[in-house]
């Protein structure tokens, strides 16, 4: 029989105890409860697993290597893609072979002799055999019913109460035979509970489930943590093999001095300071290296390599590695206080606060609540300028947009909108509640699209704009600088440290809050002044494609400026607005699409060519219109690369920054008696192609070896790397969210576009080599 370990978990319930860990590393007594399943396992005869890994993989391989300092031998398959649990054992076929697997979490607590499971498995010749445990409270498990002989009846996912069955829980301990594991589909997400179980039920497999007799204990959250620390103090097996020498409760591997009280049971690890007039227990976890201070009380908590300050007070608490507790603090039940957290003296943290991980809290204030992302997955960041896009519910929450929405008062007159679902409105409530809690002044607007917030917060002169937005259950978080401007990433970095930290409460005077309307029609009348005057008379055509708010106001526009909106039909300009209004496309009279890179070629020139001596255009815009300004006598400002008055230029010239702007000067020029594929063919031809490089080292060291590589091409490195090779120009910069690079190359044809494109793709992926010999 082989042994596969499931070791990919992420514990997302459990934050902020498992922030910087994946969920079978987190400490449990001083080992990570992988650890624990080792030693549970070598104990029954096992020396051999395989480990199936996805979250932060190599902090585990790291620690347990090739598994001989545990006595075992450890194998691991590294899932790029999330394939299921049943999904995950299969990718360990080739580990397995043709024997019996027996599957446990590497997150889970227990006792169980699995002997006992083996054997009724070999004795009914079974296709799987689940392991159970009797739970008083089930409701957040999957529950097993079954007959008196094991076989298994039924399954029920997480019922309500009105719906339990059984106390019968599944513990994700099973043992499969190869039959079985030869009904998982290879390569696609397929689960033990949700798919491949309810498939043998339906099947009248020999399907079993077997009670166990022990203890068992699923961490998933921060609650059932400190639970399962407090309930081991009770399991002398358990602790005598950690300290063979303890007796009586009390669980030491530190001296204790004579000066300090100990009510058992505790546990003490190893090197750990305890001052005079201490109080430890009863119930009391407390991890090696940590350091209790004159007369602080640790009661019914766990405590990890953290220093708890004198005369503080802990009842029911969780304080992590690196936190410092201050003088005189209290931590109430069920709190949280992540790594290298620092409460400050004689505060309380109340009951149920979850404090994450780095968090400062000040000096004499109470810190209630989940504070930073206490249930977020990962920190929030802007994963491109301004915005912070939130997938799957895993960075924003009510919570998280109150704490920005009070950074955001200290700017002044706040404009808050939003448009899609509840979410969005929710999000866009709790921001302004968090303008005016913190004594700032909230405007609310109307606008439905991105492009009009930027211009709404422009026409209002606000100091902070906020525009939220949700799409096919994503939800965007939009944010500008003063009057509209792009947000700057110095701000950026405020707002994100206001996320990961926590804002002090005020208790008044609270700010004021009021409403304006019509902003969608304040816009599509300042865009269609941009087409010339139109007398009555005929009506040009034009087609407008696409939906969404951005292209309904596109089409009001156009049709305000004198032109008749049709269908899409051959010698009529079709027009699409995209990226929220921000970003234009259109089809010339001769079927010739038209970028936004080539359209931005377009605009430009019609400006030089009415006289415009100086051009605000975005950092990627494309390089040959410094080009074509050289022709003219005129300065191209870049956003991003010349200051300030780039940034307040680009606002005045919004027909190089707004699409529907852009749309209705370009339709002008139509009116003149001009054709698209004649300004077409009046500029420059310009072509792009973007890729994208997931990367294996760090982004900043493979920057830093393109930089080098690069250095005697490199143009500018305002924002990446932009390098001039004398066919074309490349960008190349850090993705945000993930560890990649992404090429952005321009020449004059899509052919040398792309060979560019190529050719500094395999530049990066030599820099992305490691080096041989490298420390």
């Amino acid at each position: 029989m082989k042994v596969v370990i499931m070791a990919g978990g992420e514990g997302m319930r459990l934050r902020p105890i498992s922030a910087n860990r994946p969920k079978p590393m987190v400490r449990l007594y001083d080992r990570p409860v992988l650890e624990h399943t080792l030693a549970l396992l070598k104990q029954i005869g096992f020396d051999e697993a395989c480990l199936t890994l996805r979250y932060l993989p190599q902090m585990i391989t790291d620690y347990f290597g090739d598994g001989s300092q545990f006595g075992m031998k450890l194998h691991y398959k590294i899932e790029e893609q999330p394939l299921g649990t049943a999904g995950g054992v299969l990718n360990c076929k080739s580990f397995i072979g043709d024997d019996d697997t027996l599957v446990i979490s590497g997150d889970c607590v227990c006792d169980f002799d699995l002997r006992k499971l083996i054997a009724f498995h070999r004795e009914r010749n079974a296709e799987a055999t689940l392991a159970l445990y009797s739970h008083p409270n089930p409701l957040e498990y999957g529950l097993v019913v079954t007959d008196e002989n094991g076989r298994v009846r039924h399954f029920l996912e997480k019922p309500a109460w009105d719906r339990v069955l059984t106390d019968q829980i599944n513990t994700g301990i099973y043992i499969l035979s190869p039959k079985t594991l030869d009904k998982i589909p290879q390569g696609e997400p397929y689960d033990f509970g949700k798919d491949l179980f309810p498939r043998l039920l339906k099947e009248n497999a020999a399907l079993y489930g077997v009670k166990m007799e022990g203890y068992w204990c699923d961490i998933g959250s921060t609650t059932a943590y400190r639970t399962c620390c407090i309930d081991l103090l009770d399991n002398e097996v358990f602790l005598r093999r950690l300290v063979p020498t303890g007796s009586g409760g009390l669980w030491s591997l530190t001296d204790i001095p004579e000066n300090v009280t100990v009510t058992p049971p505790v546990y003490i690890g190893r090197d750990v300071t305890i001052e005079e007039n201490a109080e430890i227990g009863p119930c009391a976890v407390i991890g090696s290296g940590a350091s209790i201070r004159r007369g602080a009380v640790v009661r019914h908590s766990v405590v990890g390599h953290a220093v708890i300050g004198e005369g503080s007070r802990l009842e029911g608490a969780v304080v992590l590695d690196g936190a410092v507790i201050g003088r005189d603090a209290v931590l109430e039940d069920e709190s949280v206080v992540g790594d290298g957290a620092a409460i400050g003296d004689r505060t309380r943290v109340a009951a149920k606060t979850k404090v994450w991980t780095g968090c400062d809290i000040p000096p004499d204030t109470t810190a209630e609540g989940e504070l930073c992302r206490t249930e977020n997955l990962r920190p929030l960041t802007f994963d491109k300028p301004g915005a912070v896009t939130d997938e799957n519910g895993s960075v924003l929450t009510p919570h998280i947009c109150l704490t920005l929405g009070e950074a955001a008062a200290k700017r002044g007159r706040v404009g808050v909108g939003w448009s899609g679902g509840d979410r969005a409105r929710v999000f866009a409530e709790a921001f302004g509640c968090g303008v005016c809690a913190a004594g700032g002044e909230l405007v609310r607007y109307d606008g439905s699209f991105l492009a009009c917030a930027a211009y709404t917060a422009e026409a209002y002169r606000f100091d902070a704009t906020v525009y939220i937005e949700e799409k096919g259950g994503v939800v965007t978080l939009n944010m500008f600088g003063p009057g509209g401007t792009v947000l700057t990433r110095e701000e950026e970095r405020r707002y994100e440290a206001a996320a990961r930290g926590t804002q002090c409460r005020a208790t008044g005077p609270y700010g004021t809050a009021t409403t304006v309307t019509g902003s969608v029609e304040t816009y599509i009348a300042a865009a269609s002044k941009l087409a010339s005057p139109w007398v009555c008379g005929e009506r040009l055509p034009v087609a407008v494609t696409g939906g969404g708010a951005e292209n309904r106001a596109l089409k009001r526009a156009l049709s305000l400026s004198g032109f008749e909106i049709g269908r899409k039909a051959p010698g009529i300009v079709t027009l699409e607005a995209t990226e929220g209004g921000l970003w234009l496309t259109a089809e010339d009279e001769e079927g010739y699409r038209l970028s936004g890179e080539r359209l931005a070629v377009i605009l430009a020139h019609t400006a030089l060519e009415r006289g415009e001596k100086e051009l605000y255009v975005p950092y990627e815009a494309p390089a040959v219109i410094e080009e074509m300004a050289e022709q003219y006598g005129a300065v191209v400002y870049r956003h991003g690369r010349d200051g300030i008055d780039a940034e307040r230029g680009l606002i005045s010239q919004k027909f190089l920054n707004d699409g529907i702007f852009a749309a209705v000067l370009l339709c002008g020029k139509l009116r003149e008696g001009q054709t698209l594929s004649a300004l077409r063919r009046a500029v420059p031809s310009v072509a792009t192609v973007t890729r994208e490089l997931p990367l294996e080292s760090e982004r900043g060291a493979v920057m830093k070896q393109l930089t080098n590589l690069c250095a005697a091409m490199t143009a500018d490195m305002s924002s990446g790397l932009r390098i001039d090779t004398g066919r074309g120009t490349v960008l190349i910069a850090p993705v945000r969210a993930r560890r990649a690079l992404r090429i952005r190359s321009e020449s004059f044809c899509e052919e040398i576009a792309a060979e560019l494109c190529a050719e500094f793709e395999e530049r990066v992926r030599q820099s992305d080599r490691p080096r041989q010999g490298a420390s």
